[in-house]
């Protein structure tokens, strides 16, 4: 950013004083640069938006494809742990759900929720909090609880619906005379455990 003195003659610096330099390094002559009409580097750089979690994991995965971690890692000044982790936030989350989250900012914890879900869900949610605009890790866990509760119902239904069958057929067995005394007869631990079953489902 910078801002021009003296009728456009000098150019005073007002941010990014190192990327300045940085260029000059390699080799540029010339630089995109905002210009600001105060001389006040804080008013316009409110007015910024600050990179996205995905925006920055995109950044750092170009990075790391041209220079090695651990030279990464020694420039940011940041560890090569904590640099591994930011680069691999998005492994487990959905191309259609980077896209609709590209431009927001969302919490990292949000992101670990998502991974909980499969593909479609992460869609289905991602949908969910843009139109909510809420990208909190306490909304994303929310969904995921209602998805798994549903889940759970949708599974406790399929299952009472087979041990209803179940016990219908046993008291149809044991219903039938022949088949009880042979039963009593042949196998009086195969009678015992049908009973068994028959209490426990009741």
């Amino acid at each position: 950013m910078v801002y021009l003195e003296n009728n456009g003659n000098t150019i005073k610096i007002l941010d990014g004083h190192l990327r300045v330099e940085a260029m000059k390094e390699l080799g540029f002559d010339k630089i995109a640069s905002l210009i600001s009409t105060l001389d006040d580097a804080y008013t316009p750089n409110k007015q910024v938006n600050r990179l996205t979690i995905i925006q920055e994991q995109k950044m750092l995965k170009l990075a790391l494809e041209r220079v090695s971690i651990e030279k990464l890692s020694s420039s940011l000044g940041i560890s090569i742990e904590t640099l591994r982790g930011r680069s691999q936030i998005l492994n487990g989350i959905d191309s259609e759900v980077v896209s609709l989250l590209s431009d927001k900012h969302i919490p990292r914890a949000t992101f670990d929720i998502l991974k909980k879900m499969k593909p479609l869900r992460q869609i289905e949610v991602a949908n969910i909090m843009v139109s909510f605009a809420n990208f909190s890790k306490s909304f994303a866990l929310h969904l995921l609880i209602q998805n798994e509760t549903k889940r759970i119902e949708e599974i406790y239904g399929a299952n009472t619906l087979k041990l209803v069958i179940a016990k219908s057929y046993i008291n149809k067995l044991l219903d039938n005379a022949k088949i009880l005394h042979w039963l009593l007869e042949k196998n009086p631990e195969y009678l015992n455990e049908l009973k068994k079953y028959l209490r426990l489902i009741l």
